[in-house]
């Protein structure tokens, strides 16, 4: 049983630290990064507990979760929104995970920011 704690601790680090170099380019969806920090966070959590003996070892069924979910990440980047498909364009129940808040355009922040230099 010891070499699939070693498996499943592995393949935990693998969905943590894939999260955690996720890269964003692109809108902001704040309901994604949340999600993406409390799986990151709970893969961590979980790797202090086996490691420590909180938790009983690792059954298989785990392991092939862990398993199925580190492949997906991988294959996707590490990008959530991706892996789970959350776009204004993706299935409807998703698509309130793809809520981004509206922003102004760079060039128009600009403008109006120099506008408000010039009138002050």
């Amino acid at each position: 049983m010891i070499t699939l704690t070693v498996i499943y601790v592995a393949l935990l680090a693998t969905i943590a630290f894939r999260i955690l170099l996720f890269t964003r380019h692109g809108t902001h969806k704040p309901i994604i990064g949340w999600l993406a920090y409390s799986i990151m966070v709970a893969s961590f959590i979980q790797i202090i507990a086996v490691l420590s003996g909180i938790t009983s070892a690792p059954t298989i069924s785990e392991v092939v979760l862990a398993t199925a979910l580190a492949i997906a990440l991988l294959a996707h980047h590490g990008n959530i929104a991706h892996l789970i498909k959350a776009d204004q364009n993706g299935p409807k129940p998703l698509r309130w995970l793809a809520y981004a808040p509206k922003t102004k355009p760079a060039a128009k922040r600009k403008r109006q920011a120099h506008n408000n230099k010039v009138n002050s």
